[in-house]
Formats: structure tokens, sequence, C-alpha cells
């Protein structure tokens, strides 16, 4: 193989290129006291065919012998220093031998060696702690995996043991829901006998009733009870309460028909009284107010008998008072 196949075959990097060369011209520095002795020479020679030739076994040299020959060439310098010593790195004493140049190298690469043995044994015994912690990080996982299990384990058992206890509750609540609906229902049912108190109050209390805000609906509430009551008539004391209400109903038709003939018995009084036509009809029209919803719930209610009969009553009276304030006028 050839010098040019060798060279492209196995390139060698810039720094290496350059601590060859630096070593190359420290030897050279020292060629005169070498060629002294033919032994020296020899060795010296094979010295250097070693270190050319070293990379024989790889492409490139490895990290250390890169570092080593770098800093081999930097204290094979034979620059001096401020006070004529030699480089930091450099030997002691000046290398005349081939012997003392290996003794002075194999320190120099054993202290490097060294320091990069401390540095990897370092990392190692870092990454071996990340190790040991992640370990421990994985043994902890493990246990509170296995603790859920347990937990998820044992949470099926009681979920299998109440079974029939849930199913159970699941009904008595269906149950007691149906019976809260049945209870509210009794409940608005039983109101309606409730009220029977406070509309026979109302109707029976002095004075003219009609004009109460609640009137007509207590007329309503009645109307309703007696239409309940028709509708459950196989109740206890169902007639009883029909004929109390019945009387309610009455009685409000009864005091609507007082209200309204007197009313208008007092219209027609002072129509036959007033002297201008624009007096009475301010009198009817203020009379109206009043009259207008007692009226219209008897309209509504004209299908009963009882109710047509005071429709009827209510009318005759109208139409008298409209008599007489015609023949006045």
């Amino acid at each position: 193989m050839g010098q040019d196949e060798w060279d492209q075959r196995f390139a060698l990097a810039e720094a290496q290129r350059a601590g060859l060369a630096q070593l190359q011209e420290a030897c050279a520095a020292h060629s005169a006291r070498l060629l002294t002795h033919a032994a020296d020479r020899q060795a010296a020679a094979r010295q250097v065919q070693q270190l050319r030739g070293s990379s024989k076994g790889s492409p490139q040299l490895s990290a250390r012998r890169n570092l080593s020959l770098r800093n081999l060439a930097r204290a094979a310098s034979p620059a001096p220093l401020m006070g004529g010593g030699h480089a930091p790195h450099g030997p002691d004493r000046a290398v005349e031998t081939t012997a003392q140049f290996l003794e002075w190298y194999g320190g120099v690469e054993a202290r490097l060696a060294a320091e990069q043995d401390a540095e990897s044994h370092a990392h190692a015994e870092r990454l071996r702690a990340h190790t040991r912690a992640c370990a421990e990080m994985r043994a902890s996982v493990a246990r509170a995996e296995a603790r859920l299990d347990a937990v998820g384990a044992a949470y099926a058992r009681v979920c299998a043991q109440t079974g029939g206890v849930r199913a159970a509750c699941a009904a008595l609540q269906t149950r007691r829901e149906r019976l809260a609906r049945a209870d509210a229902e009794i409940g608005a049912q039983l109101c309606v006998y409730d009220e029977l108190a406070d509309i026979a109050r109302l109707f029976s209390a002095p004075g003219d009733v009609c004009r109460d805000a609640g009137f007509l609906p207590a007329l309503g509430r009645a109307e309703r009870a007696l239409e309940f009551l028709s509708r459950h008539a196989d109740a206890r004391d169902s007639e009883l309460y029909a004929q109390r209400f019945a009387q309610c109903r009455t009685r409000a038709l009864t005091l609507i028909k007082m209200h309204a003939t007197h009313a208008f018995r007092r219209l027609g009084g002072d129509a036959a009284r007033a002297t201008q036509a624009a007096q009475v009809d301010v009198r009817f029209r203020a009379a109206a107010v009043g009259l207008r919803p007692l009226l219209r719930a008897l309209c509504e209610r004209r299908r009963s008998d009882d109710a047509a009969q005071v429709l009827g009553d209510v009318q005759h009276a109208y139409f008298q008072a409209r008599r007489a304030w015609l023949r006045a006028h």
C-alpha cells in the first residue's frame, strides 16, 4: 500500500496532523544529540514509527491518544517561558535519550489517563445513583399499583355483597316517591273540604259582600268543589258537603241579585229626580264599573236554572230603571 493510498484511506484530522508536526519539530530540536548514538537513533526511529503507525488498527486515533499527542506536543515545544524555564508540562530535565523521552511521555499519559478515569468514574457513579433512584421510583409505582388493585378488588367485593341491598333501597325509593305523589294528590283533593268554612264565612259576612275582591274567586271555588264532589259521590260525607257548597253558591247568586237590583233601583230614583240627561248618564257609568264583573259572572252561568233566574231578575230591575229614566225625560 503506497503513502497516498494510506493517507486517503486513513485520513487524520487537522488537530492530529498539527500534533504530529509539533512532535516532529520537538524531536528535530534534539536530533544532534540523538544521532550520536546509533542505538539511540534506531530506538528513536522505531518510536517515531510506532507513533506514526499507531492508527493502523483503526481509521482514527482514540480521544485519549489525541489528547496525549497534543499535550505531548505542547510539552515538547522548545519555546522557553519568562526566566528561561521549561514549559509547565515539560520534563524537569532535558531529554537526552529515548528512554528519558519515553519515561516522561509515560508519566504524562498516566496523569492524563488518571484524570480521564476519575472523570469517567464520577460520571459512572452519577449514572448508578440515577439508576438506583429510578429503581426506587419503579418500586414505589409498583407498590401504588398493587395498592390500587387491592382497593379495586375490595370495591368489587363490596359491590357484589351489597347488590341486593342497593336493589332493595332502589325499590323503597321508588315506592316512597309514588307515595309522596299520592300524598300530594290527596292533599290537593282534601283542600276542597277545607275551603268550605272560609267560603261560608265570606258569604255570611254583613254588609255588601259583592264589593269584596275575593267574592267572585270564592264563588268559583265553590263551583269547583261541587264538581269534585259530583265525581266522588261515593266518598264519605260527600252528600253533606255537596249540600253545603250548593247553599254557598245559591247564597252568592242571591247576593249578586240583591246588589244589582238595589243599584238599579237607586239609579231609577236618581233618574226620576235628575233635571239633565248628562247627570243620569254619569251615574249609570259610575255604577257600571262595579256591576260589570258581577253581571259577566251571571252571564257565564246562565245555563244553570238558578243562575238564569237571578239573571232574569237583574235584567227586569235594569229595564225598570231605564223606563223610569225615559219616562222622566
